[in-house]
């Protein structure tokens, strides 16, 4: 992903960003969390999800809404 989004003018800067990302997950997961350490503009994380099923990203305010969300995932679940 990242060497793709650095052949864009327009995501290049975010490419270099996830580049210094954190992965949360296994090589062949069907789903993975990132960490992004802040830049030098915003000096703030981001907390983003990717998965097989959604489109792009989806950015988390922080790992505590993240985590919530799983949560209430588990209980909705049979």
């Amino acid at each position: 992903m990242v060497e793709v989004w650095s052949d864009h003018e327009t995501l290049a800067d975010l490419a270099k960003q996830l580049a210094k990302s954190i992965v949360v997950a296994g090589l062949d997961d069907e789903q993975y969390f990132l960490l992004i350490p802040p830049d030098s503009v915003n000096g703030k994380w981001k907390y983003w999800k990717f998965a097989n099923w959604l489109a792009g990203e989806y950015p988390y305010d922080d790992l505590e809404t993240y985590f919530l969300s799983v949560l209430n995932f588990i209980k909705r679940t049979p």
